[in-house]
């Protein structure tokens, strides 16, 4: 049996502190008496081991838990609403100093816009803000499911099923787009 404490099994509920890879003692500790941070499972570090923002806790009460799926302004991380609980996606903006201004205002609007969306179709604007270390994070509906490209690489979708996924895309869309939002990443 080796003293590496790297070569023992991981705890059974498998998770570990992000940032410097301690284990919890017990089921019921969340955060890392070392520095903070959430713990989160083990295969998530393990899949996203430079991720910045995993074990982070935003605007004092979502911690960060996962990833749900990443852009080229941001990403979108799963995190549980403290202290109710609730699995919320938690959108993150990345910006440089030299557009910080248009981005912020970009930012704030369609956060005012998302949140008078009232479509069965349109996710709901829970939280928006600035984090502490100037970090843009919006907190959304956490829808349950699996993405459209998980169906696509299935193989043929029948007609009638594709154009009631894109209708009820467009939907939703149309009412953006009547609120003055328009969406800058459609695929």
């Amino acid at each position: 049996m080796s003293d590496d404490p790297a070569a023992s099994p991981p705890p059974q509920d498998g998770r570990i502190c992000h940032q410097c890879g301690s284990r919890p003692d017990a089921p019921e500790q969340n955060a890392c008496p070392e520095d903070g941070s959430w713990f989160i499972p083990q295969e998530v570090h393990d899949r996203h081991g430079s991720d910045p923002f995993l074990g982070r806790v935003i605007a004092d009460k979502y911690p960060i838990v996962g990833v749900l799926g990443e852009g080229g302004m941001g990403s979108v991380y799963k995190a549980v609403q403290q202290p109710v609980g609730r699995e919320v996606a938690v959108k993150v903006i990345r910006y440089t100093g030299d557009d910080a201004e248009t981005v912020r205002t970009r930012f704030t609007h369609e956060a005012s816009i998302v949140s008078q969306l009232n479509h069965p179709n349109t996710v709901t604007l829970f939280d928006f803000g600035f984090h502490t270390d100037g970090t843009l994070y919006m907190v959304l509906e956490l829808v349950k499911g699996h993405p459209l490209t998980d169906e696509v690489k299935m193989g043929a979708m029948e007609v009638e099923r594709g154009c009631s996924i894109v209708a009820a895309a467009l939907d939703a869309l149309i009412e953006a787009h009547q609120h003055g939002l328009v969406h800058r990443d459609l695929k």
